[in-house]
């Protein structure tokens, strides 16, 4: 018995390891300003409205089963009001559905467009000029964006970290090393 306490603890420790490399990551985003995804992630809001999203498809039929009277009358409220057709008025709100944070980003950055600047970033520093809010305004973007870097670095070099362990473990004990991904 006391042979195998080695190798149990060493498969423990093995185990916790793959399981902090994994966990890890997510937690570069849980904490964030107060400022967090409404800035930035409009900010490639035009490149990511382009891409076709196959959930869409799927989307669309499912809310339609699953709200039934309620996404009908959403969609001819939407019809009415923004003078589209039924197809449109559903394709919007399939949008919605599928991701309201992203939907309303984007809407913002169309209207920031719509009055003459260039994107979402220009337009939310010239209205904040407007109101003589400018420069707080930039420092909260840089912050954002510095932030946002070293969220993306941390997770990037969590994942390099736990590809270089596991080849480390690989390469000193193949047999164990696949024993351990069999107990998972």
């Amino acid at each position: 018995a006391s042979h195998l306490d080695p190798i149990i603890q060493q498969n423990a420790m093995k185990k916790l390891v793959l399981l902090l490399a994994f966990v890890a990551p997510t937690f570069a985003f849980l904490a964030g300003g107060n400022f967090g995804h409404s800035y930035y992630a409009a900010t490639s809001m035009a490149a990511r409205s382009c891409r076709t999203n196959t959930r869409l498809y799927l989307l669309g039929p499912i809310s339609k089963m699953a709200q039934g009277k309620e996404y009908k009358k959403v969609v001819e409220t939407y019809m009415k009001e923004k003078g589209l057709t039924r197809a449109e008025a559903e394709k919007e709100y399939d949008k919605y559905l599928e991701n309201p944070n992203d939907f309303m980003l984007s809407k913002r950055a169309d209207y920031y467009i719509s009055l003459g600047y260039k994107g979402f970033e220009d337009g939310v520093i010239g209205e904040a000029e407007k109101e003589g809010r400018g420069d707080e305004m930039r420092e909260k973007m840089a912050d954002f964006k510095r932030e946002s870097k070293i969220k993306g670095f941390t997770v990037i070099g969590t994942f390099i970290a736990l590809f270089a362990y596991l080849k480390v473990t690989h390469d000193a004990d193949p047999v164990a090393f696949e024993q351990m991904l069999h107990s998972l």
